[in-house]
């Protein structure tokens, strides 16, 4: 799956996922050392699905080698969310993926979900003939913004649709569920563009951020 940040991939997938029978295993890149983002896994492992894991992992490819070997008896979805962030960690953990997956793949019973908000980079990781999960996906999501129709539905709901509001809405937002969640916050129509363009305004700090990402801090000098 992949879509832009704040577009609601997360949400999406929780929402789609919550059988409380077997929850997902939900686990989310950071971008710090390898070894302490094993850490981080290994607890949650532990705490989700109670799998006693002996030693210490220090690399992706092992979290994943007890998790492919746990799913050979119990079913398990894996979500990897800012699944494209490994790169920035461990580049090798793509073709060791491919290794594992390979392995496994005809005993395991493991929906792994690979989520992504770099459009290009998550692409290329599996649409790219160079790439070593080139072909390994069987489906493939890109999440959009909510329709200007979904947005004057969501206006109706709080009796302030016109064609002015749906217009300033979707200006705003382009849509994107966060940022309607921020316009929604705004205490009144009055005081809307107020606090938008304010000093400790949220679509400015969020404008800047986005910013860094794509092209780097030197964007924001």
């Amino acid at each position: 799956m992949v879509g832009r940040r704040r577009v609601g991939k997360t949400a999406l997938l929780s929402h789609a996922f919550q059988d409380k029978d077997l929850p997902p295993l939900y686990l989310f890149v950071s971008r710090k050392q390898e070894s302490l983002l094993c850490d981080e896994f290994t607890t949650q492992i532990r705490e989700i699905l109670s799998i006693p894991i002996f030693g210490t992992p220090t690399k992706l490819a092992e979290i994943l080698e007890i998790l492919l070997q746990y799913s050979t008896s119990t079913p398990l979805t894996l979500i990897i969310d800012e699944f494209q962030d490994i790169q920035r960690i461990n580049p090798a953990f793509f073709s060791e993926l491919q290794n594992l997956w390979d392995r496994y793949k005809s005993q395991s019973h493991m929906h792994l979900i690979c989520c992504g908000s770099l459009y290009s980079m998550m692409t290329r990781l599996f649409q790219d003939r160079r790439e070593p999960l080139f072909g390994r996906a069987d489906n493939r999501i890109n999440l959009q913004p909510l329709r200007p129709c979904y947005l004057a539905e969501l206006l109706s709901d709080r009796d302030q649709l016109s064609p002015a509001t749906l217009l300033q809405w979707f200006m705003l937002s382009g849509g994107v569920p966060r940022y309607l969640e921020m316009l929604i916050q705004a205490s009144t129509s009055e005081s809307l563009w107020q606090e938008l363009i304010s000093e400790h305004s949220l679509f400015i700090e969020e404008g800047h951020f986005r910013l860094a990402e794509e092209f780097g801090p030197m964007a924001l000098t």
